[in-house]
């Protein structure tokens, strides 16, 4: 069948473009950062939250498969992470039947391939329209969502989730305070890559505000991870006289006794020894999952299903709505085969970004390195792409999209020079 055949079959009017993408993508993040958090402090319960997340998954499924089946983003889906990513997706569905709620496992398992489907069509036009595209949609989304948190924060003072400077409260945000923290830190990595290898205004104010709201969501161990990222995207770049100012900087601010208070009281966060060696009750729960892993070691006990057996059999009063762990959560709901999609899945997707250097996209391939160690490291004791932080699963598709488009493009040069040799 023709160009011309496919062209009277699919109006160009009726599929959707890249901005329609874009602007949904921004849409998808605010709402769903916002709308569903507040119904469930609300009270309106599971049932609302059903709906949401159906309403935006069967909207995002349309639209791109309506992009995907006209062929605009078929180079995609033969590249190696991409696949991964479908089947960690499939392999969600099949945990259905094995689930004790198996319709809300199916809503879920719907979500997450919403969102594969969602980079893959947004990022289509890579090649030709510049690889970064849907990354850089997905930084706009996170400022959105971020400045709304703010917005919220200053004029709602009585809504959602505390937000702290030091011991005051500044106010309370539609987000829960690690979200936002992980939205901060993927921005805060992603950014101070680009400013030391870029320069420019921009970037740097994109990593002040991003660092203005990791600090004051008060979110530890992001915080912990920029601070990780800093350090040695300074020594890549051999920034010797920031790289020793920095250390020494914050050496000296240790060594003041008020300074060294208010780093404690960031720490503790009004908690105990005791409690933070437990990790708020999180080694508890792990130790009991490994337990409940062996029962359904090959298919899990099925997708998005930790929180319900936590919260009855026994550990509500740890107050975990999840593991707090990527690989815990990854392991006890969708078994052997999850752990081995989700592996892959970061083990191909690290070999394409590490490819890229040798092409000569040095700040990509750093930039992508440092988002993806944000979000790997952000499954130890949160969640990323095992549960529900739908926003890191977003992240770590649109990078899983930018090194597949960076790939082709690499390889499309590549042949191009073979031929007129």
């Amino acid at each position: 069948m023709g160009n011309d055949t496919l062209k009277a079959i699919r109006p160009a009017a009726t599929v959707p473009t890249l901005r329609h993408f874009h602007v949904f993508l921004w849409v998808f993040f605010v709402y769903a950062s916002t709308a569903v958090y507040s119904a469930d402090k609300a009270g309106e319960g599971l049932d609302l939250y059903k709906v949401q997340i159906l309403f935006f998954t069967s909207t995002a499924m349309l639209f791109s498969l309506m992009y995907i089946l006209t062929g605009r983003a078929a180079h995609l889906l033969f590249r190696w992470p991409v696949v991964w990513l479908f089947a960690y997706a499939a392999v969600a569905f099949i945990t259905v039947p094995f689930s004790p709620d198996a319709a809300f496992t199916f809503v879920k398992a719907g979500q997450l391939l919403s969102v594969a489907l969602l980079a893959v069509a947004a990022g289509a036009g890579g090649r030709e329209n510049g690889p970064e595209r849907l990354l850089n949609a997905t930084y706009i989304a996170l400022i959105i969502c971020m400045a709304v948190g703010w917005a919220v924060a200053v004029l709602r003072p009585d809504l959602g989730t505390q937000m702290y400077i030091g011991k005051a409260q500044l106010g309370r945000i539609p987000f829960h305070y690690t979200t936002l923290g992980g939205m901060a830190s993927v921005l805060a990595a992603a950014f101070f890559v680009r400013l030391n290898d870029e320069g420019g205004m921009t970037n740097l104010l994109v990593f002040l505000f991003a660092l203005a709201t990791l600090l004051a969501t008060q979110a530890r161990m992001s915080t912990v991870y920029v601070l990780l990222v800093i350090w040695a995207v300074l020594f890549v770049y051999r920034r010797w006289g920031w790289f020793i100012a920095c250390n020494a900087a914050g050496a000296s601010l240790f060594a003041i006794g008020p300074v060294r208070e208010k780093i404690f009281d960031f720490v503790y966060r009004q908690q105990t020894l005791d409690t933070l060696a437990n990790l708020n009750g999180r080694i508890t729960a792990w130790v009991w999952g490994l337990g409940r892993f062996r029962d359904h070691p090959i298919i899990g006990h099925g997708y998005y299903t930790g929180s319900r057996y936590l919260l009855f059999e026994g550990y509500r009063s740890l107050n975990l709505k999840q593991f707090h762990n990527d690989f815990m959560n990854i392991l006890f709901n969708t078994g052997t085969l999850g752990v081995i999609c989700v592996a892959a899945l970061y083990a191909s997707t690290i070999f394409y970004v590490l490819r890229l250097r040798r092409s000569g996209l040095k700040r990509v391939s750093i930039e992508l390195t440092m988002v993806i160690f944000i979000v790997f490291a952000t499954g130890f004791v949160h969640s990323s792409i095992g549960w529900d932080a739908w926003y890191m699963m977003f992240v770590m598709a649109a990078v899983v999209v930018t090194a597949a488009n960076y790939r082709g493009l690499a390889d499309s040069k590549r042949g191009e020079k073979q031929e007129r040799a």
